[in-house]
This record gives structure tokens, sequence and C-alpha cells, in this order.
């Protein structure tokens, strides 16, 4: 059986049950990863772009429809951006995105499209038609695979929670989010908001900041 849950924000953490007892996962070592991780990040905190026309549209939203377990970094399922044209004749978009995942096809406002994923974890592609400045769009990305360790416990990790269990979690910030999911890493455009739908074991739990909406 497969449970999904519905959550407001882009950090997983999967761990195991065992019988009706809820096991609640410890990161290993979390001063060794999580401080380590943020004080390494300090001299990254500004925007670190490294792909042409980052500031040709606005992103506003992002939803997440991913399938992840508590034993393994393999994920599978889609990420949806919605974003605003600012360029004049938008024709080209950029993402960026882990090389060790693999994109199925690319939608964008609900139209099948060519795509281009490159060594230097650039995701890019062409709408059917050139946007106008101020113009709506979405884009759908269906992928699959191992989601990337940057080390440190930055980006997507599976570990034993030294609780009988194991646990995946996500450390994104500030530049890993393209470890497990298609986006634009610039801080000066942060998204408004998300959905993260996450279906899964009905052993494991899911757990976030955010709003849990659904179950």
């Amino acid at each position: 059986n497969k449970l999904k849950y519905r959550l407001g924000v882009l950090i997983i953490l999967l761990f195991a049950t065992i019988g009706e007892r809820r096991i609640y996962a410890q990161l290993p070592q979390p001063n060794s990863f999580c401080s380590y991780a943020k004080s390494s990040s300090i001299t990254a905190k500004h925007p670190n772009v490294h792909y042409p026309s980052h500031d040709a549209y606005d992103v506003h939203f992002y939803f997440l429809n991913l399938k992840a377990e508590a034993n393994s970094n393999y994920i599978e399922g889609f990420t949806e951006v919605l974003a605003t044209a600012l360029a004049q004749n938008l024709d080209t978009v950029y993402l960026e995105l882990s090389q060790s995942l693999i994109v199925d096809s690319v939608l964008f406002n609900q139209q099948s499209i060519a795509f281009q994923h490159s060594s230097n974890d650039i995701l890019f592609f062409s709408p059917p038609q050139a946007i106008d400045s101020a113009s709506i769009f979405i884009a759908r990305i269906y992928y699959h695979g191992p989601a990337h360790n940057s080390g440190h416990g930055q980006g997507f990790n599976t570990a034993d929670s030294h609780h009988v269990s194991m646990v995946s979690w996500t450390l994104s910030e500030p530049f890993y989010s393209k470890d497990w999911w298609p986006c634009k890493q610039d801080l000066q455009d942060k998204a408004d908001s998300s959905w993260v739908f996450v279906t899964t074991n009905d052993k494991n739990k899911v757990g976030s900041n955010g709003l849990l909406t659904a179950l």
C-alpha cells in the first residue's frame, strides 16, 4: 500500500515505523552535517547563477509531486513551475537539475516540447512560441533517478537513523535544491508558495515544516 502526503514546503523527511510504535528518526550526526553545511555555505550566500537568461522570468510557485522511500535515494515524479515572463519574447527557459536525475519529458502550458539537459546540471527548453513579457506560463518536468548528495548532508540523503530504521531527508539551502528537483536557484527570485505531494510506503511517515493539508 502507498500513502500520499500533501505538504506546503520543499523538505522531505521519511522514516519507518515498527508495528504500532512510532520510531522518531534521529538524523545521523546532526552536528557533523547541519551546522557544517550551513557554515561552509556562508561564503556562497549570494546569487550564484551560471546560466543565461536567469532573470528573464519570475518564479511564483512550485508544485512537487514525488514518490520517495526511507531506504533509498531513488525518486520519481514531476515538478511544476509557474512563472511570469519578464523579458520580451522569452524563447528559452533555463532551470537547474542534477545530471544524476533523468528527465523523461517536459510540458509547457500542457504541450509536450523538446528539452536539453546539459552536463553542467542545466535543463533548458524553448516554448512552442516566444512568450510575451508579463505573460504567465507553466512548465512541468517529469523525471526519475537517484537524487544527488553533495556531501555533509547537503542535497538528498539516506542513512540509518540509529533507531532500527532508515531515514531520507533533504538539505537544500542555499544551492542544493537542484540535487532533487528542477528549479531556479537564484536567491533574488524566491517562489511565493509551493505544494509538495509525497507518495510513500504506508510504513513510512513524512514530516516537514509547513502545513499538512491532506493524507
